[in-house]
């Protein structure tokens, strides 16, 4: 279908359309790990048009990124994340959904999905890995908060792993950039 539209306006038109719950065919393919429908419908948009679909909402203010976390559908998150560009992807994780201002890693903590845990964590630099990690929701609770309040002790780990990591590799680059050393 999406081959027979020949303008990326049409296109666009038929891919925000949205079915019963309110949803858009990006989130119905996160939810069902539809990874080759992901990057079909995502090759065949201008990057531009990539990001609007990928931040269209459903009832409840869930993006396909959104989605494809709480799903645990860690081959179709990385694929959207590899079909958009550094700045598309770090403001797309940025989005709170719901009334509870979950952004995609507090869902990932929140429900143990620790492979989109790391996905989200291998795809952004440091330093806005660790902004990322600052995040609060509306009760404000870190993604690692939250993953603690709910005892997903392998989500806590790998939090806490990667925020060290992000730590480290920024005060290294801070100490480069300065020129100055301490032994």
């Amino acid at each position: 279908i999406l081959q027979s539209v020949s303008s990326d306006d049409e296109r666009l038109q038929l891919l925000q359309m949205k079915g019963r719950g309110d949803g858009t065919v990006l989130h119905y393919a996160a939810y069902n790990s539809a990874t080759e429908i992901v990057q079909v419908i995502l090759e065949s948009v201008s990057e531009e048009m990539r990001y609007t679909l990928l931040s269209m909402e459903d009832n409840i203010k869930r993006t396909p990124i959104h989605i494809a976390c709480m799903s645990g559908n860690s081959e179709v998150l990385e694929m959207m994340m590899r079909l958009i560009t550094v700045e598309m992807r770090y403001k797309l994780l940025q989005l709170p959904a719901e009334l509870v201002g979950y952004t995609p890693l507090h869902l990932s903590a929140l429900l143990g999905r620790t492979q989109c845990i790391s996905v989200i964590a291998d795809t952004v630099s440091s330093q806005q890995l660790i902004h990322l990690l600052r995040i609060t929701d509306s009760k404000r609770r870190t993604p690692l908060q939250l993953a603690a309040e709910y005892n997903k002790q392998a989500a806590v780990e790998l939090l806490q792993e990667y925020q060290t990591k992000a730590l480290i590799d920024v005060a290294l680059q801070q100490t480069e950039q300065s020129g100055s050393y301490i032994i």
